[in-house]
């Protein structure tokens, strides 16, 4: 399973989550397998100087679940139907993936980031 979730840091699994999806500094990869694997790509969206939505870009990694603290209403309309995107909680990939994994997350079913940005 592929899980994209977007961070301020790419400080492995105490990467701080990003409370804005489209302008998170970074995206994690996190393959879920046996182990958990984790690579981070830069975002290089519209946001810092690049021409295309975090939506798309995200889309290319091929993840199954994209957990996010918030996301604006084009990105989630993108997702439905491609990618289960769930609420993220805690700070850290490793407390969103911990969350994930005891089934604690909530699908994201309205848009809106947590500071009012979107």
């Amino acid at each position: 399973m592929r899980i994209v979730i977007p961070t301020e840091d790419s400080n492995g699994i105490d990467a701080k989550l990003s409370m804005h999806f489209g302008r998170a500094n970074f995206f994690a990869i996190v393959d879920l397998d046996d182990e958990v694997k984790i690579r981070f790509e830069k975002n290089t969206g519209e946001h810092f100087g690049g021409g295309r939505k975090a939506s798309q870009i995200i889309l290319d990694f091929k993840p199954d679940v994209v957990i996010t603290h918030g996301i604006g209403a084009g990105a989630l309309e993108k997702f439905k139907g491609r990618v289960n995107v769930y609420k993220a909680q805690g700070n850290t990939i490793g407390d969103a993936i911990s969350a994930f994994r005891a089934g604690k997350l909530q699908p994201m079913t309205e848009a809106g980031c947590e500071e009012g940005i979107q």
